[in-house]
């Protein structure tokens, strides 16, 4: 008697994956799967980061950075608590994977960054560097906009641990003092930046507060 042939799963005769949008939404589904169980134990070194070096160090481990080109995607939610940065951080998310003009999907870069500006919660995903603002797909969604960041310097605090809004103030407040004993000034808002996704573990994390800054 002969035994009955394998049954193949072919995602293709899913039902539901015959739409465009539940094609996205399980391809999206299963990068940022694989992603996060890299991010969960501190693995975000494959994504790609914005370019720097770093030109000076101030006491408490402050680095001064000159950074290259940047050209992101920024998400403006009204509010300025935790559900305000899950819905920004959902609006730019479905624009990396196709929400635009072009269906495109873009790869994932690191670090996401957020400030609060006028009762909005901001956030930016950074682009692969081979986008710019004139190549890079429009947002489908009008909370969603491109724009680039010339060429500035800058100083960064790092540390671990919890991503919350006082915890990034007081590290802010940290750097403020700092730079006020050196040879340089900050200009414009400190933002937060974070490298590794909210259930990471959180010794593991890699959050950053950073403001652009000039010589005095």
């Amino acid at each position: 008697m002969q035994g009955k042939k394998p049954i193949l799963f072919k995602i293709s005769k899913v039902p539901f994956m015959r739409s465009k949008h539940w094609k996205r939404l399980f391809i999206g589904l299963v990068l940022v799967t694989i992603a996060a169980g890299c991010a969960m134990v501190g693995f975000t070194s494959t994504l790609e980061q914005p370019n720097y070096k770093v030109i000076d160090t101030l006491p408490g481990g402050i680095e001064i950075r000159q950074y290259e080109s940047r050209t992101f995607a920024s998400s403006r939610v009204d509010g300025t608590g935790m559900e305000s940065r899950r819905q920004g951080f959902r609006l730019l998310f479905n624009y990396i994977t196709g929400e635009n003009s072009s269906e495109e999907e873009i790869s994932m870069t690191i670090p996401v960054a957020t400030e609060i500006k006028d009762k909005e919660h901001v956030m930016q995903f950074f682009l692969p560097s081979e986008y710019d603002a004139a190549s890079a797909p429009a947002p489908k969604n009008p909370n969603v906009s491109i724009g680039t960041i010339a060429p500035r310097v800058e100083a960064a605090l790092e540390y671990t641990g919890s991503q919350s809004v006082q915890r990034a103030e007081m590290h802010a407040f940290l750097m403020k003092n700092a730079l006020n004993d050196s040879n340089w000034q900050s200009k414009g808002d400190i933002r937060s930046m974070f490298y590794n996704p909210p259930f990471s573990i959180p010794f593991l994390r890699r959050n950053e507060v950073i403001v652009e800054v000039t010589p005095k």
